[in-house]
C-alpha cells in the first residue's frame, strides 16, 4: 500500500510539472478591482494549492465534528436517564 502511494505522489508531481512547463506564457487575470499579470503555471499553482488547502480544511471539520458527536454519544450512553 505504501508503494501504491508513493508512485501516485510521483505521478501527480510530474503532472504538475508537465503542466508547468507546457504552460509558461503570461496571463491576465482581473479580480474585482486587483489586475495582475501572471505566468499561467504560477496561477496553475495558486488555484491547486487553495483547492488543497480548502479540502483538507473541509476534511480536518467533518473529522472533529465526527469525533465530537462519537463523544457525545458515548457520554450519553454511560450516564443513566432520570426518568
Amino acid at each position: 500500500m505504501q508503494k501504491i502511494r508513493w508512485v501516485l505522489w510521483l505521478l501527480g508531481i510530474l503532472l504538475v510539472l508537465s503542466l508547468v512547463v507546457q504552460n509558461s506564457e503570461s496571463q491576465e487575470i482581473d479580480l474585482l478591482w486587483m489586475s495582475q499579470t501572471l505566468p499561467l503555471s504560477v496561477m496553475l499553482l495558486v488555484t491547486t494549492a487553495i483547492g488543497f488547502l480548502l479540502g483538507a480544511l473541509t476534511t480536518v471539520a467533518m473529522l472533529r465534528s465526527s469525533k465530537k458527536a462519537k463523544k457525545q454519544a458515548a457520554a450519553e450512553a454511560k450516564t443513566p436517564e432520570k426518568a
